[in-house]
């Protein structure tokens, strides 16, 4: 993962004292992980590897309604196929007042299939996926988007 990436979800986390259980969405480690940043931190993965906890698809998390403080789906919505599917997922296992962190790449990003590539976000687009969220918050520029939205 990219610095600015792990820096950007280390600063978020610091700054909004985010705590308690945590889901990472996509988290094989194939350049970085965002497990040391958590105490309490599960990673799921649609494969089995490094950093892999749970192999599951996003789109049908397997946990109970609000069951985790904060959910990070980093370098991970371009490589979705159905990115709506799974923010409606994390909404779902998210607890009430819990945190989701997002990044994608931006429209500039080079493709990278990894397994497949199909996404470039813009702060809006992932204004879009964080509607029903509140305390969004959306940056970014045209090589990578942030977003973070409370439930």
């Amino acid at each position: 993962m990219q610095n600015k990436v792990y820096n950007y979800v280390k600063q978020q986390v610091e700054y909004k004292e985010i705590k308690g259980k945590t889901l990472d969405i996509g988290s094989l480690d194939v350049n970085g992980s965002l497990r040391s940043i958590f105490e309490d931190y599960t990673g799921i993965d649609m494969r089995e590897g490094d950093n892999v906890d749970i192999v599951a698809n996003s789109h049908k998390l397997p946990f109970k309604a609000n069951t985790f403080d904060c959910i990070t789906c980093v370098e991970t919505l371009e490589h979705d196929d159905n990115p709506f599917q799974t923010l409606k997922e994390v909404y779902r296992v998210l607890k009430p007042g819990g945190w989701v962190i997002l990044s994608a790449s931006g429209i500039s990003f080079p493709k990278h299939d990894y397994p497949g590539d199909y996404f470039r976000y813009t702060p809006e687009g992932l204004g879009v996926l964080l509607k029903g969220f509140k305390n969004i918050e959306v940056s970014g520029d045209d090589d990578e988007v942030y977003g973070i939205g409370q439930k």
